[in-house]
């Protein structure tokens, strides 16, 4: 399949604008665009470029369907995703030691009324480059804290970086997940769509265990 439609443009609404696989430069370029969709609103990904044929011609990129079984419900394939990561997350220690350091030293320097710049830069998202401080207003941090969703089970975030209260619930300034690859899990792209605070992945696949402290 070469063509898909997007189902939400800042420019176009949903479900109006479309885009052909050749246009996708990479895996993270597809997870900025997803959620991706044909004629019949059933969910597609995209697939790279491939190695060379026996006839000497490229692969070329197009889109897939998923697996007919994910396709039952996208709210439960996403459910899945969220548990599958929370179960492999708790059975890594290296997880769990790099999420502790991470966690200790913001403590420590929120205590200290200490600053975490970050600046970020994409021309999809804007034409000006996006800035801010990741510790600006934080008042604690928070180990697995949980964002709702609409799916029915909760999002749960290795590290919040919380500020006041406004009501009853606190306000979520920022957030780092810690991962095993820099891919992003489709669950994850769609959270990052919608959440109104900064969202830092931290890459531990090539670190070993004994280098975290």
């Amino acid at each position: 399949m070469d063509e898909a439609i997007k189902v939400y443009s800042p420019d176009k609404g949903y479900l109006t604008e479309t885009i052909r696989a050749t246009e996708i430069k990479s895996h993270a370029h597809a997870r900025k665009l997803a959620p991706l969709v044909d004629a019949n609103k059933n969910l597609l990904y995209w697939v790279n470029w491939g190695a060379l044929k026996k006839n000497g011609k490229h692969k070329v990129a197009h889109f897939r369907h998923y697996p007919r079984s994910s396709q039952r419900n996208l709210g439960l394939a996403i459910i899945d995703e969220i548990q599958l990561r929370y179960t492999k997350s708790n059975e890594s220690s290296k997880h769990r030691k790099a999420k502790d350091a991470i966690y200790d030293l913001l403590c420590e320097w929120v205590s200290e009324k200490r600053h975490l710049p970050w600046i970020f830069k994409d021309q999809e998202i804007s034409d000006f480059m996006l800035s801010g401080d990741l510790l600006a207003d934080a008042l604690e941090i928070r180990k697995e804290f949980p964002i709702g969703t609409p799916f029915g089970t909760d999002y749960r975030l290795d590290i919040a970086v919380i500020g006041k209260t406004i009501g009853k619930l606190p306000i979520i300034t920022g957030g780092i997940e810690v991962e095993f690859t820099h891919h992003f899990d489709f669950s994850k792209a769609l959270i990052c769509k919608s959440i109104g605070f900064p969202l830092i992945s931290v890459d531990i696949e090539h670190l070993n265990e004994s280098d975290i402290n």
